[in-house]
């Protein structure tokens, strides 16, 4: 039992990584888009 209960609390730390990662992936590409549109609407105005 306690070597499952390990396992558990490992899994769940990992799942809480993975989710944070894509958290992260995310906001990136949220950033990128926002970056890539101002840029857009630089040249735009420009």
């Amino acid at each position: 039992m306690k070597k499952r209960g390990a396992l558990l609390v490992e899994q769940k730390e990992t799942d809480l990584k993975k989710t944070r990662l894509d958290k992260d992936k995310t906001i990136c590409e949220i950033n990128e888009r926002t970056i890539i549109g101002l840029k857009h609407l630089y040249l735009y105005l420009a």
